[in-house]
């Protein structure tokens, strides 16, 4: 499954193929990272990792 979006700016189109193991990896140091924040950063960070590790990470 790809995310297909065109820029209204310059009209380029872009394709975004979303990354399962990028999301867990993400996720997983974004806990971590977290882990540092009493009380909810354990779980944002884990959100928000998952979220640029789909976007960042490699196509599977």
């Amino acid at each position: 499954m790809s995310i297909h979006y065109t820029s209204t700016e310059n009209n380029a189109s872009y394709s975004v193929e979303p990354s399962i193991s990028g999301g867990i990896t993400g996720m997983l140091a974004g806990a971590r990272l977290g882990s540092f924040i009493p009380v909810v950063g354990t779980a944002a960070g884990g959100i928000v990792g998952g979220v640029l590790g789909v976007i960042l990470g490699p196509t599977d």
